[in-house]
């Protein structure tokens, strides 16, 4: 994301400084931030709050052409803009977006619902009385937002500044207030008693709404209209309706296969819009509707925008959280089955009884501490998780994946956990003399002290059934992934919490056996195949030299979980398991760091070749585009020479070759020329490559030509030096 040179930084001050002449206290605001197709800015309708006052502020987003964001429910795809208050000014609150009435984006059968062009993203702000005047007020904010057109999409984010003075005079407008306005006259609500009505039925997935005119919305002709569900319930491709001759509007309507809140919900929310507004002479194009389900109508308001309204989707959890619940506590389960854990379960318990002379309130309250001990355990851990996600923003909620360095240090991770499960490496060895140890501890304390040291012994042993969980610290908000470690810490401690209360039941627990060797292999190819996905994932965010690098320290991961497995076991001599360690370590980390280097390497090129597109900066490497016969067509077209690297990832003379185009005199001699440098990539047949190889009478790789406007082509050798391409490039005119 890059910000306006500085010069347009001078001229924006200037502005301001002239605004504040003429309106005296007119708002300051930091300059507007540009990510790669979206300029974002907050803006306020008046120069400057007053204590005990609501007032208006927005934030603009204006897209280039093609370019859109979304509305709080985007549809089919994509992500609604979130805003984010930082450490708010005592006294001040900032109310809720309210979102304009979108348009509908579609796509290949996908229905999106979208802003273009530019947006208004308006929110009052109340100052209480106490604020004290004749100063300034800072907001500031983290806006995170989607921006797509027809075929990409690109998140975008920037720190936006709002400064503001505060005082007792009255407000003046500001250079936004008439925007503002009429986005108000326009799209905010509009109370229309007796205008429209609205009821709604659910039969299985078929929803059926009735709007119904009255009075002067009788005869009168909205136009198309558009229904749009505010808490995703309806599917966003049900767009089915028909008008009945005394002007009522019936909507047929399908639930969302991917609606994650209460179903069903108690009321249908959605903003329908209207081509030609809802009432005569009127603008309003959004009517608001909330009817409950098999209720009588009940009146509507005309709406352009909606503000997030948490009665209609908090009545309960999503099913998604549900799922994901259910998941950790299963996960944490299954922890008890691992042979480092298993054979102490009953032990565990059988030293509770001894320890409450049989008493069962006593066992019972040894199997609550114990629970508690492992609980406080994994909230130690959810926080050390949490703190190390809040180290980098990379590591930030919303776009985790979108980050081959993140889906990097993930797949490494699941990968050594498959390993461990394999395995290749064993970690707890002592699992079972320490779970003997634990159940030799006295009193309540001894409880809670064995649940922590439990959690400590099992995490290492079955560490793959935590990945999830650990995951979803590095992506899900803090207090939900504490949550989360809550319920898997409770599935670990179920059974010892369980038995507590029935100890009886230790003597129908299986027999340790080689069963569970089995099945906690058998569990290792489901993290295998999640590595494979998130390889998957990374394929298409590096190029094929970053991909190859990737795969290779995954090889060099394996290699190390391999040699601490055969030398650093605890039947070996000391000095040997040292060795073994540090040698695994290094080949782990190291392999690790130098993909993340070179995706990082990668990331910066990208950036500085973006920069380079805006701003003209000359760059110390070669960019090659890709090959068509078109761009090589427009570049002679324009007298530009023309070089063409013929290449595929199978010829390995072809990967030699790219080393020459490293040297900084090439480099340069590239640049002197304009050269347009062009790749040809033939590792999938392309018959347009194929037929440009032909007319070269050539069908083997590496083959590289540079063309002289006017028509002259010189074709290199097979293998490429500097001086021969530097010869090649000294016949251009």
């Amino acid at each position: 994301m890059g910000v306006r040179p500085k010069p347009f930084m001078i001229v924006r001050f200037l502005v301001a400084v002239f605004g504040l002449m003429i309106f005296q206290s007119e708002a300051l605001r930091a300059q507007v931030v540009r990510s790669q197709h979206t300029e974002a800015e907050l803006v306020s309708s008046v120069s400057n709050f007053q204590p005990g006052e609501t007032t208006w502020i927005a934030l603009r987003l204006k897209m280039d052409p093609h370019w859109h964001t979304y509305w709080i429910n985007p549809g089919d795809a994509g992500l609604a803009t979130n805003i984010s208050w930082n450490d708010l000014p005592t006294g001040v609150t900032v109310g809720e977006i309210h979102w304009p009435t979108p348009k509908v984006f579609e796509q290949s059968g996908l229905y999106n619902f979208v802003y273009e062009d530019e947006v208004l993203l308006m929110m009052p702000v109340t100052l209480d009385k106490s604020v004290s005047t004749g100063k300034s007020l800072t907001l500031s904010a983290k806006v995170d937002w989607l921006e797509c057109d027809d075929q990409t999409c690109i998140p975008g984010g920037a720190e936006l500044l709002l400064v503001q003075a505060v005082s007792e005079a009255p407000a003046k407008p500001t250079g936004w207030y008439g925007a503002m306005e009429e986005t108000r006259k326009l799209l905010w609500p509009k109370e229309a008693p007796g205008s429209w009505s609205a009821n709604a039925s659910i039969e299985g997935d078929a929803i059926t709404l009735v709007l119904t005119p009255s009075g002067e919305a009788k005869n009168f002709d909205p136009g198309a209209v558009t229904f749009f569900s505010l808490d995703g319930f309806i599917s966003p491709n049900s767009r089915e309706y028909s008008r009945a001759a005394d002007g009522s509007l019936t909507f047929s309507l399908e639930v969302f296969d991917y609606y994650s809140g209460p179903n069903p919900p108690k009321t249908l929310a959605g903003v329908v819009r209207a081509e030609n507004g809802w009432l005569p002479n009127d603008p309003f194009i959004g009517l608001t509707v909330n009817p409950a389900f098999g209720s009588e109508p009940s009146g509507l308001a005309l709406a352009g925008e909606v503000a997030v309204d948490d009665s209609a989707s908090a009545a309960a959890p999503a099913p998604g959280i549900i799922y994901l619940i259910g998941f950790a506590f299963v996960g944490g389960l299954i922890l008890n089955l691992m042979p480092c854990v298993f054979p102490v379960l009953g032990l565990k318990i059988m030293t509770f009884v001894s320890q409450a002379g049989e008493e069962r309130g006593k066992v019972i309250a040894h199997g609550l501490i114990y629970t508690l001990g492992v609980i406080v355990s994994f909230w130690v851990l959810a926080g050390m998780l949490i703190a190390l996600r809040a180290g980098g923003e990379e590591l930030g909620w919303g776009f985790q994946l979108q980050n081959p360095g993140f889906v990097l240090l993930l797949s490494i991770v699941l990968l050594i956990f498959g390993l461990n499960l394999s395995g290749v490496f064993e970690i707890g060895h002592s699992a079972v003399g320490v779970g003997s140890g634990l159940a030799s501890k006295k009193g309540l304390a001894g409880s809670f002290a064995s649940g922590v040291l439990a959690t400590v012994v099992a995490t290492p042993c079955a560490a793959p059934f935590l990945a999830p969980a650990l995951s979803g610290a590095l992506t899900l908000p803090p207090l939900t992934s504490i949550f989360i470690f809550t319920i898997v810490g409770l599935g670990l401690a179920s059974p010892y919490l369980l038995l507590s209360v029935f100890p009886q039941w230790v003597s129908r627990l299986p027999k340790p056996g080689a069963w569970m060797e089995t099945f906690k292999q058998f569990m290792a190819f489901l993290l295998y195949a999640t590595v494979a996905a998130l390889i998957w994932v990374i394929a298409d965010q590096v190029t094929s030299e970053t991909f190859l690098i990737i795969l290779f320290s995954l090889v060099g991961a394996g290699l190390g979980c391999w040699v601490y497995g055969r030398w650093a076991q605890l039947h070996k001599p000391a000095k040997i398991r040292l060795i073994a360690t540090v040698v695994a370590v290094v080949l782990i980390a190291g392999s690790g760091l130098y993909a993340w280097s070179d995706i990082s390497f990668e990331r910066a090129r990208k950036a500085e070749i973006a920069e380079a597109r805006e701003t003209g900066k000359t760059l110390d490497f070669l960019v090659w585009e890709p090959w068509s016969q078109v761009s090589v067509d427009e570049a002679l077209g324009a007298g530009k020479p023309v070089y063409i690297d013929f290449t595929a990832r199978w010829c390995a003379t072809c990967l030699v070759n790219k080393r020459v185009y490293n040297d900084p005199n090439l480099i340069r001699k590239f640049q002197e020329f304009g050269v347009v440098t062009l790749k040809a990539d033939w590792t999938n047949y392309d018959p347009a490559i194929t037929q440009a190889l032909a007319e070269f009478n050539r069908s083997v790789l590496p083959f590289n030509v540079l063309y002289v406007p006017g028509g002259e082509t010189v074709e290199l050798p097979e293998l490429l030096t500097v001086g021969n391409v530097t010869a090649a490039l000294e016949k251009l005119p």
